[in-house]
């Protein structure tokens, strides 16, 4: 088994002699054998042992954390843990349990790989496992993606040394070289999806087809470079028709329905990872309900996503944010010149100056304004019944209807800062100055209004 590890690493160059290797070691005889191997290939140097204790078997995660701290140490290995009560979490957040445990432990490891300059996170991923996997996200219906997912290299610094070997085999190298390890009590509970093809599925397909692992590796590997090379444009793509704002993101709608209908849903998998950080419950549904509000451009339409995002239309933008960002500010605070104003997530910032010989377009984060029309006035995000006489005009309107005739996109109009008095507008910051707050001709100073995003 051994020299299957060296021709592996040797014929795919996984390691750079002398790179610093992070074991992702659960305890198991897994990730045991990959110490061991490494160990051997190394003579020891630059290895870091990397556990990850989270806390959903109980008193086994805390056996298996301290085996590791042992064997980790009889080697001279550094041993480096993060402990996280999972279940505690996805309590809170109702994140599936199996995929929040996976998603903090490639945190985990992101994180120690920068403090501690890891070029490499070694898993103890093998053969039998890129089969398993393979089935089970055939099962839930996976795209490309997910059925090439386990590949010998993962962003951004992944390596699977074993993955061209046998469960068997490694279990065989176990025993002859005397490598201890713990077994996880949940491994024959046929309740567990994957227990139940590696007991029950596996070994029926086998008799079928004995090079079961070899047909579904070569499979892997096609599609692999096919979705890698699916990959690049839709990443192009997205970086020609997408801009990422404070909140999430925009999307052209134009632009993004020009494309083919396999590189639409692919860039709005792509967009839906850049906000939620993961497609965990991201399924085909949800792509089509957000074409569907792109194609019909329905403006205002909100649609719920799994991450605690939402999608929704503005004008001529599909735009993706986080749900956190959304809750209207109800702080009401008092106009103040030469103070800066925090509200909504905006700063207004306001001073006197000499009056300009011209005036920002619609739109402009600075505007400006007659002083003495706003002594008094209130700072707040819009309400219901508010009022705005845009300049030339003699009456008022509803600022609802001025958003709309203006196109500023719904989701964004809770976020706007106001100076008011009542319910008149006298400021829209960032945006526009009321007939009744206009700079008259001849005015020698003005007041010079910013809208900046706190920082």
């Amino acid at each position: 088994m051994y020299e299957k590890f060296l021709k592996t690493v040797n014929d795919e160059h996984l390691i750079v002699p002398g790179s610093r290797i992070g074991i992702a070691a659960s305890g198991g005889v897994d990730s045991m054998v990959l110490m061991n191997v490494l160990y051997r290939l190394t003579g020891g140097k630059n290895l870091y042992c990397l556990h990850f204790e989270h806390g959903i078997r109980g008193w086994e995660s805390v056996r298996d954390m301290e085996f590791v701290r042992e064997n980790a140490k009889a080697l001279g290995i550094p041993f480096i843990c993060a402990r996280m009560d999972i279940p505690e979490r996805v309590m809170q957040t109702g994140e599936n349990l199996e995929a929040a445990a996976r998603r903090y432990r490639y945190a985990f490891f992101a994180n120690i790989s920068k403090k501690y300059n890891l070029q490499y996170v070694a898993t103890a991923h093998h053969a039998d496992d890129v089969v398993e996997t393979f089935l089970l996200n055939l099962l839930r219906g996976s795209g490309m993606a997910g059925l090439s997912a386990m590949r010998i290299r993962r962003e951004p610094n992944i390596i699977r040394p074993l993955i061209n070997i046998s469960r068997e085999e490694i279990e065989q190298y176990a025993a002859e070289n005397e490598i201890s390890f713990v077994t996880d009590s949940t491994n024959d509970n046929l309740d567990y999806t994957r227990n139940f093809l590696r007991k029950e599925v596996v070994p029926k397909l086998k008799e079928l087809n004995p090079n079961l692992t070899e047909a579904v590796r070569r499979t892997t590997t096609l599609l692999g470079e096919d979705e890698y090379s699916l990959f690049k444009i839709e990443s192009q793509i997205f970086g020609e028709i997408a801009s990422e704002t404070q909140e999430g993101l925009e999307i052209d709608i134009d632009k993004l329905l020009s494309q083919h209908i396999g590189i639409q849903k692919r860039v709005i998998r792509h967009s839906v990872l850049k906000v939620a950080g993961s497609l965990v419950d991201f399924e085909m549904k949800h792509s089509n309900a957000i074409l569907e509000l792109a194609n019909n451009r329905s403006v205002g339409k909100r649609f719920i996503l799994p991450g605690k995002c939402y999608c929704t239309v503005g004008y001529g933008k599909l735009i993706i944010k986080r749900d956190n960002e959304i809750a209207v500010d109800n702080t009401e605070v008092d106009f103040e010149i030469d103070k800066e104003i925090r509200i909504a997530g905006k700063s207004l910032l306001s001073e006197v100056v000499t009056a300009p010989q011209s005036f920002p377009a619609l739109h402009e984060a600075v505007q400006f304004a007659d002083p003495l029309p706003l002594e008094g006035a209130l700072v707040r995000t819009r309400r219901s019944g508010d009022l705005f006489k845009p300049v030339g005009m003699e009456g008022y309107k509803k600022l609802s209807d001025w958003f709309i005739d203006e196109k500023i996109p719904q989701d964004k109009r809770d976020l706007i800062p106001l100076v008011v008095k009542e319910n008149r507008v006298l400021v829209i910051g960032g945006h526009a100055v009321s007939e009744d707050a206009k700079v008259q001709p001849g005015q020698q100073l003005a007041l010079r209004i910013e809208v900046k995003e706190q920082e």
